[in-house]
């Protein structure tokens, strides 16, 4: 589960910590982190505190019968609708490079490194990491 908590401070959340920006959650914890009057009104503020990310899969294109070229027809808006993701894997490169730049976290980062296969998301997280990582001490610690 991806929750984006969209303020400058840490909470706690079904017992997980949740830092600013993207935070990826045990699954398990959906239900409990849903459910929560807390965090129902956070997520229906405006603009949202909490946001919970689940992107549309990536759909390949399909061949158009017929044409006898290599025409393909991208999926229409309706036929991915229902089919959501919170597996950066699974998304669209753009929402993949958008759930990473937000990403504040190394473990995480480091976890989607580790399945990620597309090169130009896998460049994203390598700088994200980057720069993460060549922040002076005393920022990373809020000082």
């Amino acid at each position: 589960m991806i929750l984006k908590w969209n303020k400058a401070s840490v909470t706690k959340i079904a017992g997980q910590f949740i830092y600013p920006g993207v935070n990826n959650l045990p699954d398990d914890k959906r239900d409990e982190i849903l459910k929560s009057p807390w965090v129902k009104e956070k997520m229906e503020m405006s603009p949202p505190i909490i946001e919970i990310i689940e992107k549309t899969k990536e759909k390949p294109a399909v061949p158009v019968q017929g044409s006898g070229t290599n025409v393909v027809e991208e999926p229409t808006k309706e036929s991915v609708d229902d089919e959501v993701t919170d597996d950066i894997t699974e998304m669209s490169v753009k929402d993949a490079i958008s759930v990473v730049k937000e990403t504040l976290i190394l473990a995480d980062l480091e976890e989607m490194k580790k399945k990620e296969t597309r090169k130009s998301v896998s460049k994203v997280i390598d700088k994200q990491i980057e720069i993460l990582e060549s922040e002076p001490e005393s920022e990373k610690e809020g000082e």
